[in-house]
């Protein structure tokens, strides 16, 4: 059938034709022509209006085409004298008021009229039953879903719900509560969340719950959804329940569990047995090193004195191994707990560097360290932790390096906005050591791991320490990484969190430093190493000193002899090329006008200058240079009253220990000859115990000022040796008791403190820790000594 819309156009042809006749007798007609165009005009229009408003501006616009072309055709087949831009002037208002209409009538096209096309309508397909694709939908989805009523009955259930519970049909559950169908404990808790939810309106979203297959029997684990359906005076007329089975889940969570408590448990009982190791190594170890220790203070020769210096050293070098290899195993079991108190960041470094300063010197190293302004003094902060890592990464350092320098710094890495928060410190320790292989620094802190694993490798360890200062580093919050280029060395950094304080430590007995002593003082530096020349001057400049470097002997001469300058002091290099330290000392001398100069001489070496140029106007440091002792020896060299006279490690004095009456309890034959013969060349009198039982026997029979107390004694421990004591003696006076062990675990401190021990002394026996043991509370030591 041909549609309307396709015989439109050819019903416009008669206003076609009649426009071309009226045109065709324009000029005879004359000025009637006017008046029969516009009305021509007016008629072809109405067919143009009509098209663009019932079928739109495309049918429009070819009624216009149509006409116009029409009309200029039919000028040129009759050949008439007319002008055709005059005739196109005249036709122009008639176009554009067509094309007005076209837009105009088009837009308001409207599928109605379409209805009114002989076209034929396709047939649209009849829309899917939502009741039908949503119960499809549900009972194909793996998991329960739901929906009750506000009494807690089913409205709706998918078969994956009806098949746990027995059923074949969903349907069969619409009406039925879950105490129809679960065991009570099960439906009583299903019940009581659900009428919470109806009592609050708040959903319970993916919460895990215990639920039952009841076609097994096997119970089962899920995440349930249940979501409240409000009706028009919002209260909840529906839940919607969704529950997810999670059953393997949980068994490989379980899995999981119990095999991390395996691991741990193996990590605990390794830690356990090489704790005993330890205490069993430890034991022997304490012999060997406290007979070495006291055959070197016999007359030796010089062969067997290096015997002895050979034995000691092994001994150290063996207990270090030990110490790692059980600090590895705290570390790996997660027994290693930080504690923190406040810590002097310099003091703490120093102690490190003094430590391998003899090593470094006998390498002939500089060791130098600087420690940059804005650092707070003091921090709270693990410092025997801070302490092992700056120990492990210097001793590194040092058994790497050859020749040059290892430079230790701390800066600040991050300052907090709030003053009070934990600040991030940066450590850094570089050498111009051999450096280490790109290909090897991936596996520098992993455990066991060294950058030379050859049999026959230069440098000795466990491989064990670099892991364990990472784990420190880690725990105290911060991180480790290595910059390192062979054959130039390496930098290790590592950052740790930090609060500032303006606690002291308990021991902190040292004296603010008065800078004001050293104010517009001028300082000459000589040194050819360019490190501690800048960390000298920095030095003199931070305490506000006017400081000149220079690099050799002959050039502070020169500087000297050009310039007018007085200075106050020299700081002298004594190792120094071409010119040292001793002759540019006696050149100085032997000016008159620098004869009197006050001059610090700098060593690497435990040496001194001849007594003819040493003098009252000199001062040996040797180095690591600490900085609190250099501002004590400028000061003192410039006679300042305001310079302070805190005591240095340098300068410590001792105490003179008092004769006690020491019992000594030790079942080891071997420790107890060597403690004893200890104690007597420090002029203690000594009576000694095999065990437990005869050290508080001896206790009830005499009066002793200490008891040196072995913790792990046949019969009755020394732990427990110390409570009786403590039981039987807490009226009166009370003695000393002080633990022997080669236990050194925090645990075992804190049994020692719980069993009324009131110090701590670990295998091997050192002569110097035992001093300091008895010389710790020298008073209370006379105050508890017993007249004979």
């Amino acid at each position: 059938m041909t549609s309307f819309r396709s015989v439109h156009l050819r019903d416009h042809l008669p206003s076609f034709g009649l426009a071309g006749l009226v045109l065709l007798h324009g000029a005879t007609f004359g000025p009637a022509y006017e008046a029969v165009v516009a009305g021509a005009h007016a008629l072809t229009l109405l067919p143009i209006f009509l098209s663009a408003w019932i079928f739109g501006v495309r049918d429009g616009l070819l009624t216009l085409l149509a006409y116009l072309p029409g009309t200029v055709l039919l000028l040129y087949l009759n050949d008439l004298p007319i002008d055709l831009g005059s005739t196109l002037l005249d036709a122009a208002p008639t176009m554009t008021a067509a094309v007005l209409g076209i837009f105009l009538f088009g837009v308001r096209s409207h599928p109605s009229f379409s209805s009114r096309t002989e076209t034929p309508q396709k047939h649209e397909p009849d829309a899917p039953d939502q009741n039908k694709v949503l119960k499809a939908l549900i009972n194909n989805l793996p998991q329960c879903i739901y929906v009750k009523d506000a009494q807690s009955r089913f409205v709706v259930a998918n078969e994956h719900l009806a098949h746990l519970v027995g059923y074949d049909d969903p349907d069969e559950l619409v009406g039925k509560t879950d105490f129809d169908l679960f065991p009570e404990a099960y439906a009583a808790k299903y019940y009581e969340d659900e009428q919470a939810i109806v009592e609050h309106g708040e959903p319970k979203i993916a919460e895990e719950e215990r639920t039952l297959d009841c076609s097994t029997g096997e119970e089962q684990w899920a995440l349930a959804t249940k979501i409240p359906i409000f009706d028009e005076e919002e209260n909840v007329e529906y839940i919607i329940g969704m529950t997810y089975d999670i059953t393997e889940q949980k068994q490989l969570e379980q899995e999981l569990r119990e095999t991390r408590e395996k691991a741990l448990a193996a990590a605990r009982a390794k830690s356990q047995f090489l704790a005993n190791m330890s205490h069993e190594i430890r034991t022997p170890m304490n012999g060997v090193l406290g007979f070495a220790d006291l055959l070197a203070d016999t007359s030796l020769t010089a062969e067997q004195q290096d015997y002895v210096e050979s034995i000691q050293h092994s001994g150290d070098t063996l207990l270090s191994i030990i110490d790692d290899i059980l600090d590895f195993s705290k570390m790996e079991a997660g027994e290693v707990e930080l504690e923190t108190c406040p810590v002097r960041v310099q003091f703490c470094i120093e102690t490190a560097l003094d430590s391998l300063a003899t090593k470094a010197v006998s390498k002939g190293l500089e060791m130098v360290y600087l420690v940059d302004d804005d650092v707070p003094s003091v921090i709270l902060t693990d410092e025997t932790r801070l302490q092992q890592v700056l120990l492990n990464l210097l001793s590194n350092a040092v058994k790497f390096t050859e020749e040059g320098e290892v430079v230790l710094r701390v800066r600040r890495a991050a300052t907090p906005d709030d003053p009070d928060a934990p600040s991030t410190l940066h450590f850094s320790v570089r050498d111009t050591g051999i450096g280490i292989p790109e290909e090897k620094r991936e596996k520098l802190f992993e455990s066991f791991s060294q950058a030379d694993a050859s049999t026959t490798r230069t440098h000795g360890g466990t491989g064990l320490g670099l892991s364990i200062s990472k784990q420190i580093v880690e725990a105290m919050n911060g991180e480790m990484w290595v910059e390192s280029e062979v054959g130039e060395g390496s930098t290790f950094h590592f950052t740790i969190q930090a609060e500032p304080t303006d606690r002291r430590p308990s021991e902190d007995e040292t004296v603010e430093w008065d800078q004001l002593s050293l104010e517009g003082r001028r300082a000459l530096i000589v040194d050819n190493n360019e490190t501690n020349r800048a960390l000298l001057t920095q030095l003199a400049e931070r305490w506000g000193m006017e400081a000149t470097a220079t690099t050799s002997g002959a050039e502070a001469l020169d500087r000297l002899e050009e310039t007018d300058v007085d200075y106050d002091v020299a700081l002298l290099d004594v190792e120094m090329p071409e010119m040292d330290g001793h002759t540019l000392l006696r050149r100085l001398r032997g000016a008159p006008d620098l004869a009197d100069l006050p001059v610090i001489m700098l060593s690497s070496m435990y040496e001194h200058a001849s007594d003819e140029v040493e003098g009252k106007h000199v001062r040996w440091l040797y180095k690591p240079i600490k900085h609190s002792a250099l501002f004590d020896a400028i000061a003192q060299l410039l006679e300042s009253e305001a310079a302070p006279q805190p005591q240095t490690q340098d300068q410590e004095t001792e105490h003179e220990t008092p004769a006690l009456r020491v019992l000594l309890a030790e079942d080891e034959v071997v420790n107890r000859k060597m403690t004893v013969r200890m104690l007597e060349k420090m002029g203690h009198t000594v009576e000694t115990a095999t065990d437990g039982d005869e050290a508080v026997q001896a206790a009830r029979e005499e009066r002793f000022d200490v008891i040196l107390m072995d913790l792990h004694m046949p019969n009755v421990d020394g732990l427990e040796a110390t409570r009786r004591i403590r039981d039987e003696r807490a009226i009166g006076v009370q003695v000393s008791v002080i633990a022997l062990t080669a236990a050194v675990t925090k645990a075992d401190r804190d049994r020692c403190r719980e069993a009324g021990m009131d110090g701590f002394l670990s295998k091997p026996l050192q002569q110097e820790a035992l001093t300091e043991a008895l010389n710790q509370d020298p008073q209370s030591l006379k105050e508890q000594a017993v007249p004979e």
